[in-house]
């Protein structure tokens, strides 16, 4: 099978993914680096607004073609884009995008940052290789990245599945990131992608978890549920995800808490609703996947989701659907 066959969705279905998207943000810990990251959405460049215009921001520019061509002019050249292509521009490079022979063109945009955080962890590990080769290595554009749109259509795949966007997404644009630094490297460290094939798995177990939310489950129980050897379940988790099914319960369950606490419900309820009664283990749990107590949740700072939009004013963005 081609691979532009293998990874293709229809620009509607890019749009719906980049629209669905569109404001999620994270700080997140990859080895040795600390990346605060905002999904911008949908850029749309046709015949009346053909351009982008020549802006710069304080941080790293990403973007994803999804359909139509053009081109990237940058302070090393101009560079022609076409869909599955993705572009980075670096902080404070002065950089354009523009439409070619009339035909539209439709991005997903994101911006992030990267700093070096001192108390993580060796420099030596898989990530921090990979993040430091970036930033050392990075080139404009890759042309031959149609693999990260097999990111969008797992997201897409999930979204129509569970109609949500929550935390677990939030983990595959991780990846996602991870992949499209790697990819803009002449010398790659290879990150795996997720195995659409292992989707119907994953949607057994997440169903059966959010039906039966309080239950604890062990790997045979996932494996009798799905039909498969209990090898079978955590080889499929560990190379489509790099987790184990236990923990991907724990994020369905941290999920359904978090939404919980967003709706008002009192923190030792929330705990109940997904079976951990005891309060200060449900705090150890929540704390775990969000970083924050749950009494917190509901305070937290909006700071972190306002990072960029001082940058997206500047810009000369103006086409976002």
């Amino acid at each position: 099978m081609d691979i532009h066959d293998k990874y293709r969705i229809t620009p509607e279905e890019g749009a719906a993914v980049a629209k669905a998207l569109t404001g999620l943000s994270d700080s997140t810990v990859s080895g040795s680096y600390h990346i605060n990251w905002k999904i911008g959405g949908l850029c749309k460049l046709d015949r009346d607004e053909p351009t982008n215009h020549v802006h710069f921001h304080n941080c790293w520019e990403g973007h994803v073609v999804l359909s139509g061509s053009g081109e990237l002019k940058d302070e090393v050249g101009n560079h022609t884009i076409t869909p599955g292509n993705i572009l980075v521009t670096a902080p404070n490079i002065k950089h354009e995008i523009q439409i070619q022979n009339n035909q539209s063109l439709s991005l997903l945009w994101f911006m992030f940052d990267i700093q070096f955080g001192e108390e993580s962890c060796s420099s030596q590990d898989l990530e921090s290789r990979l993040i430091t080769n970036f930033l050392e290595n990075h080139k404009s554009v890759n042309r031959d990245a149609m693999e990260i749109l097999s990111y969008l259509s797992f997201i897409r795949g999930y979204k129509e599945n569970t109609n949500i966007i929550d935390h677990w997404v939030i983990r595959i644009l991780q990846e996602m990131l991870l992949f499209f630094m790697d990819k803009l490297c002449d010398s790659t460290i290879a990150i795996h992608e997720p195995d659409s094939n292992a989707h119907e798995v994953f949607q057994k177990i997440m169903n059966l978890t959010n039906s039966n939310i309080r239950q604890r489950f062990s790997v045979q129980d996932l494996a009798i549920a799905c039909g498969m050897s209990p090898r079978s379940i955590q080889y499929i988790f560990r190379q489509s995800l790099g987790i184990t099914p236990t923990e991907y319960i724990a994020e369905i369950k941290a999920n359904h808490a978090a939404r919980a606490l967003l709706r008002g419900i009192r923190v030792q309820q929330a705990g109940e609703m997904i079976g951990i009664p005891d309060p200060s283990q449900f705090s150890r749990f929540f704390k775990k996947h969000f970083g924050i107590p749950p009494v917190k949740y509901r305070q937290m700072s909006l700071e972190q989701l306002n990072f960029f939009s001082t940058t997206f004013e500047k810009s000369g963005f103006r086409k976002f659907l």
